[in-house]
């Protein structure tokens, strides 16, 4: 049983090239429980959320980039579309405000990935703690998979765009599973590398591998 709340107060249903297709216009805050087969287009309006323990699936967005729109308690995973193919990062959970974004960028890339996407991540200073994976596991190992990541960040000399300010301390922001299909462009990853002191040049640029330490060494 799917139970919706305060949902859309209006539904369009039209005929485009011999298909029939719905849009669904949410202007108030949902809540949903059970499975929503959408089947067709979401179209949520500025400010408007949706809440609950349900499922939403088989559903194409139409928002803005900067909306977040799931609670993390809802199963968003079924999108199928996105407007102008670009679902954002913000509609899973994302937010500059988090203290970890590690969860909610992985959501949202499970949520996307295979799926002929490019994954918005807006402009923005977003902290992770843990890697954030790209990958597709099947029958017990990785199957190719596919997914674009597109940041705002500008090659502009200033420390501006979309920003992945890494704080963990084991393995890297990013790691990625039999990935030739995926492409990242427009991040800026910074994290908590300090490199050796640059008083002796001499020295630094002599420094053994193994002796070229950084923070998350310690």
């Amino acid at each position: 049983m799917v139970l919706i709340k305060r949902i859309f107060l209006t539904v369009f249903v039209a005929l485009f090239c011999s298909t029939c297709f719905s849009q669904y216009v949410l202007s108030a805050d949902t809540t949903v429980s059970g499975t929503w087969n959408v089947g067709g287009w979401l179209k949520v309006l500025p400010g408007v959320k949706i809440h609950g323990t349900g499922t939403v699936t088989n559903y194409k967005m139409d928002a803005y980039a900067d909306q977040a729109i799931f609670d993390t308690t809802v199963n968003f995973l079924g999108i199928t579309g996105a407007k102008d193919n670009k679902p954002s990062a913000i509609w899973f959970g994302v937010a500059t405000g988090n203290a970890d974004n590690t969860r909610y960028f992985q959501r949202a890339i499970d949520a996307c990935i295979n799926k002929n996407f490019t994954l918005v991540i807006p402009s923005g200073s977003y902290t992770t703690y843990s890697q954030i994976t790209i990958s597709t596991f099947y029958s017990g190992d990785y199957q190719p998979c596919q997914l674009n990541i597109l940041g705002d960040y500008r090659m502009n000399g200033a420390l501006s765009g979309t920003i992945i300010n890494y704080q963990g301390t084991g393995g890297g922001a990013i790691g990625m599973q039999k990935a030739k299909g995926v492409t990242i462009s427009g991040l800026f990853i910074t994290g908590r590398f300090v490199s050796p002191s640059r008083s002796n040049l001499t020295t630094y640029y002599n420094t053994t591998y193994a002796n070229f330490t950084d923070a998350n060494d310690v």
